[in-house]
């Protein structure tokens, strides 16, 4: 459902 948009507001660096 949020799961990225969690992640990256919650771990942005991993994401990128």
């Amino acid at each position: 459902k949020c799961t990225r948009v969690e992640i990256h507001l919650l771990t942005p660096q991993g994401l990128q």
